[in-house]
């Protein structure tokens, strides 16, 4: 998950500040860290988490809106990882990403069509969520 009950409050398990960070800077090792493993990591949960959000229980509203939130932040983050996947060690190719969350956002369309991928809903996609 994107953050974890600790004791009385949230923690980030996935900082939003960092894809500023990783977008800004351009080299020295955290940066490349970051790029190569963190980023691409996150992608593969929100990818992993997607679809068992999805399908591992009959779906409910909540579940699909859930499992969508999680492609809405692989569409956001996918631009930002396309110059490091060939370094990165998670087998993931842009290609296919991009599909996928074409493929995820016809279907929001088509379902939700009140649900907007504008500026102001892509900064909700990495709020924690509520437990």
């Amino acid at each position: 998950p994107a953050a974890v009950r600790m004791g009385s409050g949230m923690a980030w398990r996935f900082n939003p500040g960092w894809v500023e960070f990783a977008a800004s800077t351009s080299g020295g090792p955290e940066a490349d860290f970051l790029k190569e493993l963190c980023l691409p990591g996150q992608v593969a949960t929100d990818l992993l988490c997607s679809q068992f959000l999805a399908f591992a229980r009959p779906p409910t509203e909540g579940s699909l809106l859930s499992a969508a939130r999680r492609v809405r932040r692989i569409r956001t983050l996918t631009p930002l990882i396309l110059d490091c996947l060939q370094s990165s060690p998670w087998p993931l190719r842009p290609e296919d990403l991009e599909a996928f969350g074409k493929h995820w956002e016809t279907f929001e369309n088509e379902t939700w069509p009140s649900v907007s991928s504008s500026e102001a809903d892509k900064a909700q996609i990495f709020r924690a969520p509520s437990l």
